[in-house]
């Protein structure tokens, strides 16, 4: 009886903790996709107006080749990782930019985040 009592125990305490230990893998890919986004925002936020969507191109994923977001925020860390910029109409004043970030996590599910902001001349 008491080795039934035990096996239960260890049985919902094993499982607390991978609960647990997923939903701070979790927390940490969310709080790495955030520092990304932020870190492109800044990116974009500190080139001209008239450069802005030239230097980070409208629904082109993780940027051109001679200036890719990978470079910009360090290295992806995450899986599948990929960062897209868009604008509602890329010749608006002010210009509304939009920065999604997408990845997977270790089990194939798919997660993404976006920011916006607005830049002006």
């Amino acid at each position: 009886m008491a080795m039934l009592i035990f096996s239960i125990a260890v049985a919902a305490i094993s499982s607390t903790i991978l609960v647990t230990t997923n939903w701070i893998n979790g927390a940490k890919e969310h709080s790495i996709a955030v520092a990304d986004a932020i870190t492109m925002m800044e990116s974009i936020k500190s080139a001209t107006f008239d450069s802005a969507t030239t230097l980070f191109p409208n629904g082109v994923s993780d940027g051109s080749p001679s200036n890719p977001y990978e470079d910009m925020v360090g290295g992806y860390s995450l899986i599948n990782e990929s960062i897209t910029v868009t604008y509602a109409d890329p010749n608006a004043n002010p210009l509304e930019i939009c920065t999604t970030i997408d990845w997977r996590d270790n089990y194939g599910k798919v997660y993404n985040i976006s920011m916006s902001t607005f830049k002006t001349r």
